[in-house]
């Protein structure tokens, strides 16, 4: 599984062992740009669908930086 919540602070703190407030304050820095990058259904004059990022025009979900901010499970729903 992977948590870019949990890999960033562990990076941060370069410690094995984490708590539940680390993680919820990473959470909590992430927000605003998950906010931004979340999936958009997008639909071609002849009715065709794909999804994008809402920000990266052009660019299909998931975009680089929503694999970044989101957890595999995240991405996978």
């Amino acid at each position: 599984m992977s948590d870019p919540a949990i890999e960033a602070v562990k990076r941060a703190v370069a410690a094995p062992c984490i708590g539940s407030d680390e993680v919820a304050s990473v959470r909590e820095a992430l927000k605003p740009i998950r906010e931004l990058h979340k999936p958009e259904v997008v639909r071609s004059p002849d009715d065709e669908q794909w999804t994008e990022c809402a920000v990266c025009y052009g660019a299909y979900w998931p975009c680089a930086t929503a694999k970044l901010i989101y957890t595999t499970e995240e991405l996978e729903s």
